[in-house]
């Protein structure tokens, strides 16, 4: 029992060093910039703070916890351009296991929108993002072979302890927005590269162990189905290496504000995962149920994953749930009209 608890123990260590992938959260909109660093200041008002906390798998052992939060803001040219400056800073920590295993991170994100036209239908944009990550994992929680020499005691083992990581990291992306003039509607499209200096990320100092590159593709949209009531359709497709995810579903929204100013409304949506990696099959990995309400400049969300991969055996269909708040801010004597853009 205890050489095989050991043994997979170094192997899901060995595998972390050796292909790490990202932290991912269903509601990918939620952290704009690490989808897409193009994403910062593309919003209505003048500044945005989000935060959105994911706990999974509790059902089968110890759940992992990822949180993450952000900051932008939106600057306008004063000279009456409708270009758009955005930047801002973002920072998630991610914590997994009974040895907590963790990572965090604090990126900042600059982005620039080009208006094409003088009556603000098309932008075109693009981001960077340069960020700074840390992990560790408590030794002393680990398990291994050599500690099991004598029955009913734990012996002191002699496995070297693993050492902390730390390394810079670099994003970019590009973005395509059209806008109506009568605003009902709205497209984005989308793509990011994730991981461009492919940093070394390792707890075993493994000269060979890099994060790999991330491709990121979305597209997003708004469509006004009478006055009350809107979709938000959204698709967001990542690959890392040979693994690949899915995200395809929408939105629902009816308008509760009787003054037709969007500032009250509930959202309804259901989005599929599917995963899977090159050369292999895709699997149908979770439904994903939202639910949102916005009131006035605050928004906030629940989502919920029912698993439907094979897992659901042992997480009794049981994902993770996830909580989100959006806060959108206005600065007083701004001028707010001078440029639309989608409400996420």
């Amino acid at each position: 029992m205890g050489k095989r608890f050991g043994a997979l123990v170094m192997a899901l260590v060995c595998a972390f060093a050796a292909h790490a992938q990202d932290i991912h959260f269903s509601q990918f909109h939620v952290s704009p910039m690490l989808q897409n660093p193009t994403n910062a200041g593309f919003f209505n008002c003048n500044y945005r703070f989000t935060a959105i906390h994911r706990t999974q798998w509790q059902s089968i052992g110890v759940p992992y916890k990822t949180f993450a939060g952000s900051f932008d803001m939106r600057f306008l040219n004063r000279r009456g351009s409708k270009d758009i400056f955005g930047a801002g800073l973002t920072l998630f920590n991610d914590k997994a296991g009974d040895a907590d295993l963790t990572q965090t991170n604090i990126s900042g994100a600059a982005a620039f929108h080009k208006n094409l036209d003088r009556f603000g239908v098309h932008y075109f944009g693009g981001g960077l993002m340069l960020g700074y990550s840390s992990g560790s994992v408590d030794f002393f929680r680990l398990l291994f072979p050599d500690m099991y020499q004598s029955p009913g005691k734990l012996q002191p083992t002699q496995q070297t302890p693993f050492e902390g990581y730390d390394f810079i990291d670099a994003s970019m992306g590009l973005s395509y927005n059209w806008i109506p003039e009568e605003r009902n509607n709205h497209l984005q499209i989308g793509a990011a590269l994730h991981h461009v200096n492919q940093p070394q990320k390792t707890l075993t100092n493994t000269s060979n162990s890099r994060v790999a590159r991330k491709l990121v593709v979305h597209a997003s949209g708004q469509v006004r189905l009478d006055e009350h009531f809107e979709l938000y359709p959204k698709i967001n497709y990542a690959q890392q290496e040979a693994h690949r995810e899915l995200m395809i579903g929408t939105f629902g929204r009816l308008d509760l504000d009787k003054m037709r100013t969007d500032r009250y409304g509930v959202y309804l949506g259901l989005w599929s995962r599917i995963v899977g990696a090159v050369d292999k099959a895709v699997v149908n990995d979770a439904l994903v149920i939202v639910t949102r309400l916005d009131i006035k400049q605050i928004s906030v969300a629940f989502s919920y994953d029912i698993n439907t991969s094979e897992l659901k055996r042992a997480s009794q269909a049981r994902g993770g749930p996830e909580f989100s708040v959006i806060y959108i801010g206005c600065l007083p004597r701004s001028n707010q009209k001078a440029v639309f853009c989608p409400r996420f």
